[in-house]
């Protein structure tokens, strides 16, 4: 069997194991080696484990814990059982777990012994009461780890599973700053075909060595079943620090890692980088929020043509468009380092106007997308999950344009346009102004509420290491490319912008800050 004839998500899962059992599958984050054998054996013992815990078909799991490897082998036999799996990002609030594992009817919570106090607290503010596991010794529950020492282990995991791909595998809950957290849907047949996808759409070289220092319970999942399937090998950080990320590409002659915009920003300005050598690099994937052009042609310079741009959102499991390494060439196609690229393969994308008529080309619209992968919808929640998938399309709520030859180009969030004196202004665009200031690191952009201009531009800059920029200068320079109503009114200086538990950066927050006080709703 190829990885391009698993078609079910259980499939994959007996031909990664199986087939590569000498090689290192996974590397911990304290160095610790763990072949693809002894990762099959240990899946093995923990499926019974926790089928006698009452996993079956439909239970509901949420995790709490870091990247590691018994972190996924414990969801990949909560899969095979036919279970529901939610992962919840350890920096978010317990009162957000709790909403969380309420909202999805979480009937056992696996929980890192690490977590343990947090995860008490979680306890005493849910409505249920869950089964907790824990993945190690704990007081806090059951030790699954250490029951799967003794227990016999099955013979393989197709042999076992009843899961159909009509099934739910994973709910990846969203948001959850203002009201209710959105808990996305996802069958087993929309995860194998991103599984599939993914080695195209990202240009995953042909063994990878994946650095996953980003949640496996967010955007750094995507990329860990479709390194299996290719024998790579899966290199587990526990959270992101650039000078570690850094030294550890070198080490282990990483090939192939996912970043958010924020990191390669942070990755940049280390003062490591000078001495570390990253040649091994063959694709460094990023997405989950616009990366500024500038910022993106200066990692060109000091990584190398290594980088492939994907745009997507969590309710298509980011297939959307990508932009490969061969187009990020700031001297021949300077103009593709605003764009988020083309169409993935299997992938449809077009953009429509606010009765969702297609736009013409150079129009912008927002973007709505086709695929395999789209979300099953939002659990519980049947009046957004039509709204979002009205027409047979996924209604993403970016606004952006295409151009003559097929690429996309991100303006802004819908959400996100300021209205001032009557104008549209997508902050996006004034952000990639001022980062193309070369004293300028990064910058947040957005709406405040104004009595005359209804909002007024505000933006929050962080200024690099021994540079010095005035507020005058940054609006004055807007104004030059962009004209008077997109300068912002306002900048302010900060040594850091705040960031939300995945990494990207917390306009919700910034928000609530510059608008306490007024009458408006924070949008």
């Amino acid at each position: 069997m190829r990885p391009e004839q698993a078609s079910t998500f259980i499939a994959q899962i007996e031909y990664a194991f199986s087939r590569h059992s000498s090689r290192v599958a996974f590397v911990e984050d304290n160095g610790d080696n763990v072949t693809y054998a002894a990762a099959y054996d240990r899946l093995r013992r923990l499926i019974p484990v926790f089928a006698e815990l009452g996993v079956t078909k439909g239970t509901a799991v949420a995790c709490l814990a870091a990247n590691s490897a018994n972190m996924y082998l414990a969801e990949l036999a909560i899969a095979v059982l036919g279970g529901r799996y939610a992962g919840l990002h350890q920096l978010s609030s317990a009162q957000e777990h709790a909403a969380m594992c309420d909202d999805g009817e979480v009937s056992i919570l696996l929980v890192d012994p690490h977590y343990a106090d947090h995860a008490a607290t979680v306890l005493e503010h849910m409505r249920g009461t869950p089964v907790v596991a824990t993945l190690g010794h704990s007081a806090l529950g059951v030790d699954v780890l250490g029951r799967a020492e003794t227990a016999a282990p099955v013979a393989t995991v197709a042999g076992v599973s009843t899961a159909t791909q009509d099934d739910l595998h994973r709910v990846f809950y969203t948001g959850g700053t203002t009201g209710r957290a959105k808990g996305v849907e996802f069958t087993h047949h929309a995860v194998a075909h991103m599984n599939l996808n993914a080695t195209r759409a990202w240009q995953m070289p042909a063994e990878p060595r994946y650095l996953a220092t980003g949640p496996i319970t967010h955007g750094s999942f995507l990329m860990l079943m479709p390194t299996l399937l290719s024998g790579g090998c899966v290199i587990f950080h526990k959270g992101f620090e650039p000078d570690r990320w850094l030294r550890t590409v070198e080490a282990e002659r990483v090939n192939f890692a996912f970043v958010v915009p924020t990191m390669i920003y942070a990755a940049l300005d280390s003062t490591v980088l000078s001495g570390v050598d990253l040649s091994s690099l063959e694709t460094v994937a990023y997405g989950g929020s616009p990366m500024s052009p500038t910022r993106l042609a200066e990692g060109i310079e000091r990584f190398g043509q290594v980088f492939t741009q994907f745009y997507g959102q969590t309710e298509c499991l980011a297939q959307g468009t990508s932009l490969w390494r061969e187009e990020h060439d700031p001297r021949k196609l300077p103009h593709l380092m605003g764009s988020c690229g083309r169409p993935m393969p299997g992938v449809t994308v077009d953009i429509v106007d606010a009765n969702d008529e297609p736009v013409t080309d150079g129009s912008p619209g927002e973007i709505v997308i086709r695929t395999a992968c789209t979300m099953r919808g939002y659990w519980g929640q049947p009046e957004l999950t039509a709204e979002t998938l009205r027409n047979g399309w996924l209604h993403t709520g970016d606004i952006a344009v295409r151009d003559d030859e097929g690429y996309y180009y991100i303006i802004d969030r819908k959400k996100d346009m300021i209205i001032s004196g009557g104008f549209n202004v997508y902050p996006r665009e004034v952000e990639d102004i001022l980062t193309s200031h070369p004293a300028v690191a990064s910058a947040a952009v957005f709406g405040v509420p104004h009595e005359r201009w209804g909002e007024q531009v505000t933006a929050v800059v962080v200024v690099r290491r021994d540079a010095e920029v005035s507020e005058a200068e940054l609006q004055g320079l807007v104004k030059l490319k962009k004209g008077s109503h997109y300068a912002p009114k306002s900048v302010t200086f900060v040594d850091d912008l705040p960031r939300t538990a995945v990494g990207k950066i917390d306009k919700q927050g910034l928000r609530r800050t510059y608008w306490a006080g007024t009458d408006r709703n924070v949008h």
